[in-house]
């Protein structure tokens, strides 16, 4: 007999009705690889897998998920947030735009994938998880970030290891290799993804991996090192941010992919600027020059204030902006989106509507036609909920309880509801929701935010380190980073 749907098969208890019917449900569009992958990756028999492996050392089993639960830490964005400026103020910028351009790519096309793919994660119960609730109940599994990173990353620190211990190759690979499995059987350990979403990454990662040495790697110093950068260089920054923003797969429902992208892709964006600007200003990429014995640097008690002072700025600094971020740009799309017309002067108000328009065409299918944008609402996500039958709900009687649950009372705000479709006013031009479920300046809050975080890594607090701190001084003339291959030399 051969293995079907998990959907069609595993029980699934009431408290989880709500959960499994976000995972399980068919996107909007037709995609024949879901229906495939489903039927041959995400049935009962991986399920028995993976509980096999979950069981594999029973009484070490509570020691097993903190171990795993640690190297799953080292695929999440904060811990990023934390290596790659250190990276750079230890006087390797190039080192830390490289991985956070691996990583970028990785996390933009992951994220594609899981938005247009809407393949589900493991059913838990019966799996046990161990890992973000949050994540496995809102994220897409396939293909696997965590297993995309651990692969760039692992062969970054290859790299990396290679250049400073050239005559310990095979160490080197070891260590690299030992990261990258450990990260990887994580997300299966915990509960997180099915064996085929980790391969799935391992795939992207290598893609990955041969476009950033075939193109990017050659590129990035030849980019970031400019005394005088020509102001087309900004607008075409804008323009691939806005592009990338709009390209993005729509996800069926609100799996917070999206928002990571944007995150990496802000991070990108800021710190090229604040490359721009410091290399403008010292000739260099970066405040402290390379040191020749980097361990002696790392453990020093002055670099050690230094970067304690240098991530809080960061961290408060990313904070605040999204904070701030948020009250400005919500006034700044609205009144693109001409829905202060009514608040203006009768002379003014139709070049105002006109200058919407005009703006209205660089968004992606926001215009008052389209339905692509609208959200589901309580009312119908809960109604495509109960109609849709995918085999996640065996019990018509759980079914009903849950719609029962979740409907919406009558005395909902009828005005919160009329809104949902993005557009405030009759004169608006254009929705205010992109990619169905959010609003425009709750998504890029966030993208100003890392864009700020950025900035603040690679200029400001640059500047601080060598003006508040001292370091660089000692040298007379301004060593410039130039970059080195990625790839190890055979000598």
């Amino acid at each position: 007999m051969p293995p079907t749907a998990v959907s069609n098969a595993v029980p699934v208890a009431l408290r989880t009705v709500r959960e499994n019917l976000v995972q399980w449900r068919r996107p909007l569009r037709q995609v024949a690889f879901r229906e495939w992958y489903i039927s041959c990756y995400c049935n009962e028999q991986q399920v028995r897998w993976i509980e096999k492996i979950q069981h594999m050392c029973d009484p070490l089993q509570p020691l097993l998920v903190r171990y795993f639960q640690l190297w799953s830490l080292t695929g999440e964005a904060e811990f990023y947030t934390l290596l790659i400026p250190t990276m750079i103020w230890l006087g390797t910028p190039l080192s830390g735009v490289k991985i956070s351009s691996l990583l970028c790519v990785g996390q933009y096309v992951t994220g594609t994938m899981k938005d247009f793919f809407c393949c589900p994660r493991p059913p838990c119960p019966p799996l046990q998880l161990h890992g973000k609730r949050d994540t496995h109940d809102k994220e897409y599994g396939f293909p696997s970030t965590h297993s995309c990173h651990s692969g760039v990353f692992s062969f970054f620190l290859y790299c990396e290891l290679v250049y400073v211990f050239p005559n310990h190759a095979f160490l080197c690979c070891l260590a690299a290799v030992y990261y990258f499995a450990n990260v990887s059987f994580s997300r299966i350990y915990l509960g997180m993804h099915w064996i085929g979403d980790v391969i799935g990454g391992y795939v992207v990662a290598f893609l990955t991996i041969v476009f950033h040495i075939a193109f990017l790697d050659r590129w990035e110093a030849y980019i970031l090192e400019r005394t005088d950068t020509p102001w087309w260089a900004y607008v075409l920054v804008y323009v691939t941010l806005h592009l990338l923003s709009m390209a993005h797969a729509t996800p069926r429902d609100p799996c917070p992919c999206y928002i990571d992208s944007l995150r990496f892709t802000g991070a990108i964006v800021g710190s090229t600027l604040g490359f721009w600007s410091f290399y403008s200003i010292y000739g260099t990429l970066a405040a402290r020059p390379k040191p020749d014995h980097l361990f002696d640097v790392v453990f020093s008690f002055n670099f050690l204030l230094q970067w304690v002072v240098c991530i809080t700025i960061v961290l408060a600094s990313k904070e605040l902006s999204s904070l701030t971020a948020g009250f400005v740009l919500k006034v700044v799309f609205k009144f693109v989106s001409g829905a202060y017309a009514a608040r203006l002067p009768r002379p003014l108000q139709e070049p105002y509507l006109v200058m919407a328009k005009v703006i209205g065409l660089t968004t992606l299918g926001n215009e008052r036609e389209s339905q692509s944008n609208i959200p589901l609402t309580a009312h119908n996500s809960v109604r495509q909920h109960c109609s849709f039958n995918d085999g996640c709900l065996q019990d018509g009687k759980a079914a009903t309880a849950a719609c029962n649950r979740n409907t919406p009372s009558p005395r909902i705000d009828i005005e919160a509801a009329e809104r949902q479709d993005g557009y405030l006013n009759s004169q608006q031009v254009w929705s205010l929701r992109t990619h169905r479920h959010w609003w425009l300046w709750d998504v890029h809050r966030r993208t100003v935010s890392y864009i700020v975080t950025g900035f603040v890594a690679s200029f400001v607090c640059q500047v601080l380190l060598r003006e508040g701190f001292g370091v660089g001084h000692e040298l007379a003339d301004h060593t410039a980073h130039y970059l080195r291959p990625l790839l190890p030399s055979p000598e």
